[in-house]
């Protein structure tokens, strides 16, 4: 499987400039979301506890997500991907989060059962 290419967000802004303009533009908005499925789907296969979304101005440092915060992060993207009406997006995510939620119940269950 070819690994996750992981998209460099570089922005510039002006001095004194607002930050949360940059949260709102729809550009950004799509690169991150699209990335936060991406990098969680893909951390997810891979069995890792971290998803990389991006890496920040070139830097060698990036954004990740822990796996705790997986399920509140992809249902933040799914109702970003409803509000613009991307159903087909929307059923990609409740899969993975689907998927995510049984590998928290198939690994407590081995847990539990190992300690018996």
């Amino acid at each position: 499987m070819a690994r996750k290419k992981i998209p460099n967000l570089t922005v510039r802004l002006e001095f004194g400039a607002d930050l949360n303009v940059l949260h709102k533009n729809p550009q950004v908005q799509e690169l991150i979301y699209t990335n936060l499925v991406l990098g969680i789907k893909d951390a997810n296969n891979s069995n890792k506890n971290e998803a990389t979304i991006v890496e920040l101005h070139s830097s060698g440092n990036y954004v990740q997500i822990h796996r705790s915060k997986w399920k509140e992060s992809l249902e933040k993207a799914q109702k970003y991907y409803s509000d613009l009406e991307r159903y087909e997006i929307c059923s990609e995510i409740q899969k993975l989060i689907e998927s995510i939620n049984s590998y928290g119940t198939e690994r407590l269950h081995r847990t539990s059962s190992r300690t018996n």
